[in-house]
C-alpha cells in the first residue's frame, strides 16, 4: 500500500514528493518479505484517478490496484519495480531519519569493502 496525491491508470503514482514511500518496497524485498510478484494497491479519491501517464522516476513503482470510493481499477501496462534500494538516490538526511536504512547503509557500505 503506498499513500499517493493522484495515480495514473497505468499505475503510475503521485506522491507527496517526501520519498517515504519508495524505499518501502526495496526494504522488503531484501528482507524477503515481498517478491516481484507481490501486488501493490493505492487509495485515492475518485477525482485523483487519471487518465494519462505521469512521469516515474527510477525508484518508483507502480501500483496493481488502485481503490476510490466508488470504484477498483487494475493497472494496465508495464508494471514497474525497483530492483534494490538506490541508494544513490537517497539524501544523507533521509537516511539518517529511519535508522533501518542507516544499519542496512553500514551494511552495504561494509560488503562493498570486501
Amino acid at each position: 500500500m503506498a499513500g499517493s496525491l493522484a495515480v495514473s491508470i497505468y499505475g503510475e503514482r503521485l506522491g507527496k514528493g517526501e520519498g517515504y514511500s519508495e524505499p518501502g518496497y526495496p526494504i522488503l524485498r531484501e528482507f524477503n518479505k515481498v517478491s516481484e510478484e507481490t501486488p501493490t494497491t493505492t487509495t485515492v479519491h475518485n477525482t485523483q484517478a487519471v487518465n494519462l501517464h505521469i512521469n516515474l522516476e527510477p525508484w518508483n513503482l507502480t501500483a496493481d490496484h488502485i481503490f476510490t470510493p466508488t470504484k477498483s481499477i487494475k493497472r494496465e501496462g508495464e508494471k514497474k519495480r525497483p530492483p534494490e534500494l538506490l541508494w544513490q538516490h537517497l539524501d544523507r538526511e533521509k537516511i539518517e531519519g529511519i535508522p533501518l536504512l542507516k544499519e542496512m547503509l553500514d551494511k552495504h557500505i561494509l560488503e562493498n569493502r570486501e
